[in-house]
């Protein structure tokens, strides 16, 4: 195998020119930071096989540990299960006659990806997925079981270029093809440094909703009750900052105001809701969910791709806030069963 460790930090790579059929191009010389991205296709140029050792171990908590100084645990070595993946690897670190990549299975991959975000959260750099993307509604429920393994390696190593460069975030997010950019700074498909605009891999667009979708307009306003629920999921996602604990985000945040929902599945909560004399259910359109006013709770339905649902808190800002923050969805892999709670006083 091929072994990362830190002759990385000089290499130039494009993470999701991985997706795709086409290589990362490594370059540099040794002293400059890991914090531009070179498109296009190729191996490595001449002189930059002297940069790599031997070996690159895939294990995220090796990998990542070397490129970001965090204490992030990897798992037992695995098979990547895809030969495409394999051969794009070995094109694209110019390593020449191994047959195969060993590294992390999807389960491993997709906890190492959010146990890093989170890391970065707590390090001062709360991050989004680009608002309507795949990687979006998979953060929103914290299930990346449909992401291929070159989606999540990709984003493995988009997450390391931010936790090189912490305190010059811009020049990570400023590239087309990234998927995660400072929380906040998406509009229009694209963050406030220009980047995010090449939509391939899980940057790609989410599926189109199908079937019914409720119908009507977000309130205008919720009161000081909605305002203090607001602000209590704000400071709750803050300190969360992960991926998969939506309904425990939220059951949280809803606790400092008096109200308590629970169960193991967040769709549960709908029922708990709606049966509190403090919340109003109403029926808003799903192109009014951006609009929602600060303290609305969503409740997403359960569906085959998403078992457990949803359950986010407006911010009254378009986002909403659940074990991280970020742009309010407007489906769930494709699914627009869900429910609206107003708070009331």
């Amino acid at each position: 195998m091929v072994r990362v460790g830190p002759s990385l930090s000089p290499l130039f790579l494009d993470p999701f020119s991985l997706v795709g059929g086409a290589s990362p191009v490594a370059r540099g010389g040794g002293s400059q930071p890991l914090d531009v991205f070179a498109l296009g296709g190729g191996g490595l140029p001449p002189g930059m096989m002297g940069l790599l050792p031997g070996e690159m171990n895939l294990d995220p908590g090796a990998m990542l540990g070397q490129l970001l100084g965090f204490n992030v645990a990897g798992g037992d070595a695995g098979q990547l299960p895809t030969a495409g993946f394999q051969n794009q690897s070995n094109a694209a670190w110019g390593v020449q006659g191994p047959q195969s990549v060993q590294g992390p299975n999807k389960e491993e991959l997709a906890q190492a990806i959010k146990e890093l975000f989170q890391e970065l959260n707590k390090a001062g750099l709360p991050l989004e997925a680009r608002p309507g993307s795949k990687l979006a509604e998979a953060m929103a429920d914290g299930d990346f079981s449909d992401v291929p393994p070159e989606d999540l390696m990709a984003l493995m190593v988009a997450l390391a270029l931010y936790g090189q460069n912490r305190n010059n975030p811009g020049q990570v997010a400023q590239q087309g093809n990234m998927p995660f950019a400072p929380a906040g700074s998406w509009k229009g498909g694209q963050n406030s440094f220009g980047g995010g605009g090449v939509h391939s891999g899980a940057n790609a667009n989410a599926a189109a909703p199908t079937g019914p979708a409720p119908t009507g307009s977000a309130p205008a306003s919720t009161g000081p009750f909605g305002s203090r629920v607001a602000q209590a999921a704000e400071a709750t996602a803050r300190s969360m900052g992960s991926t998969g604990w939506c309904l425990r985000g939220v059951s949280r945040a809803l606790a400092q105001v008096g109200v308590n929902v629970g169960g193991a599945s967040a769709y549960m909560a709908a029922d708990q809701l709606a049966n509190n004399s403090k919340f109003r259910e109403v029926s808003v359109s799903p192109n009014e969910l951006k609009n929602l006013p600060a303290g609305a709770v969503v409740v997403w339905g359960k569906t085959a791709a998403s078992p457990h649902g949803h359950i986010s808190v407006a911010l009254g800002d378009g986002r909403e806030a659940s074990d991280h923050i970020q742009s309010q969805i407007t489906s769930l892999r494709g699914a627009t069963n869900y429910r609206v709670f107003i708070p009331q006083g």
